[in-house]
């Protein structure tokens, strides 16, 4: 025989206005934690728009500064390797005029020195050591006092052209860097909300191992002017 289907079980009216009661009470708790937590939400949004706009706006103006700052010692190195590269060029000029007058006591030298020889061929009371004999020799002896200061000097000159173009890569290489930078910060100042193709980047904030600070930044720059 088949088990008769139990009815559901019936609540008295007590008990179905306590549920509804339960029921609006739970609805109302939920309905004003949403509201809470909306009005809370929209708080933080606009204290975060807020934040944003202010750090955009500060890092504009760090952006405009750090490109005055580049320009100004760009401009310090494009002066200064002018400067350079004149100077060198002069040293050049003064290396040469001082090889030609090197060159120019070759002949004066190898006079006095026939001379000497010649006169070392007289003969008998005639091989006298004379006022003339002496000048001869004093003037071998000036000119080659003269050539040994010209070489010095030439030597010096050669290495004051070389440290001249030392200096010169080294203004050079931080002139091309500070121009790459220049680039780059310009097209950092072009940005905003509205431009194209941006997109999350990954580790953006990462410090790279061989970062410099400010300070050195100036100081590697200002290097390379004082060695100019």
């Amino acid at each position: 025989m088949a088990r008769l289907v139990q009815p559901p079980p019936k609540y008295v009216p007590e008990e179905w206005h306590a549920s509804n009661h339960l029921q609006y009470f739970t609805a109302e708790k939920e309905r004003a934690a949403a509201e809470r937590l909306r009005d809370e939400s929209e708080r933080l949004r606009v204290e975060i728009e807020v934040r944003t706009v202010e750090t955009q706006q500060d890092v504009n103006k760090k952006l405009d500064q750090r490109l005055n700052d580049i320009n100004y010692w760009k401009s310090e190195l494009d002066n200064e390797q002018e400067a350079t590269e004149n100077e060198i060029a002069a040293m050049l000029e003064f290396k040469a005029r001082l090889t030609r007058a090197l060159a120019d006591t070759e002949l004066p030298l190898m006079i006095a020195q026939q001379c000497l020889v010649n006169r070392e061929k007289r003969r008998g009371v005639d091989l006298v050591h004379d006022n003339v004999e002496m000048q001869l020799l004093k003037e071998v002896e000036v000119i080659g006092g003269v050539q040994a200061l010209l070489q010095r000097t030439i030597e010096q000159a050669t290495e004051q052209i070389r440290l001249l173009r030392s200096a010169k890569y080294y203004l050079q290489k931080d002139r091309k860097d500070k121009f790459h930078a220049i680039n780059i910060d310009n097209t950092c100042v072009t940005l905003n909300n509205e431009s194209q193709g941006l997109g999350y980047a990954k580790d953006p904030v990462k410090i790279e191992k061989n970062s410099v600070t400010p300070d050195e930044w100036e100081e590697f720059s200002n290097k390379n002017l004082l060695k100019a």
